[in-house]
């Protein structure tokens, strides 16, 4: 995940601040850290006043997931695309002052990495409903001439390495990558 995140946005990370659970503290994280030059800071076990600031982001991140499932009309078993979904926009719309006083995003800092950086998805709400067209040659199209060349479905989040998006239809209650 966090590879994906420097590819994507060309930013490495000078300090990794985690607290001492067992896949932050391995020896791939520490290689990971030691090969990037990154300095890794565990945080001692209940030190809140050190975990407010990742407490904050994940209260925030969990309401941010119930307000997409609540306002789509999703059950629960969407909340993890929920949660990526609600995730990579926040981190795309991200705003900051620059130097010069104007206001940008990340979304406009980005690098364009391959195809990855689709710009549409991101303005794309979770749970929208969508149509998708059928290629004659799919498995899903039944009768190539006469048959239903289009489903319904939920947009349920972009791709990360294309430029697809993933799609709940209905008529297959299953998730295909359009």
């Amino acid at each position: 995940m966090l590879e994906d995140w420097i590819t994507k946005t060309g930013r490495m990370p000078h300090t990794l601040r985690l607290d001492g659970a067992k896949e932050f503290v391995g020896s791939e994280m520490r290689d990971f850290c030691r090969k990037h030059n990154i300095t890794l800071q565990l945080v001692p076990a209940y030190n809140y006043l050190l975990q407010c600031w990742v407490e904050g982001a994940i209260r925030i991140t969990k309401s941010h997931t119930r307000m997409a499932l609540k306002q789509s009309g999703c059950p629960l078993c969407f909340w993890v695309r929920a949660t990526k979904d609600s995730i990579k926009k926040s981190n795309t719309l991200y705003a900051r002052k620059e130097a010069d006083g104007t206001l940008t995003t990340v979304f406009e800092r980005m690098q364009p990495v391959g195809v990855s950086n689709n710009r549409r998805t991101i303005a794309v709400p979770f749970g929208c409903k969508v149509i998708v067209q059928i290629p004659r040659e799919s498995s899903l199209c039944t009768d190539g001439s006469h048959g239903d060349r289009a489903m319904e479905g939920i947009y349920v989040g972009a791709d990360d390495s294309t430029s697809a998006i993933h799609v709940h239809l209905f008529k297959t209650s299953k998730t295909q990558h359009v």
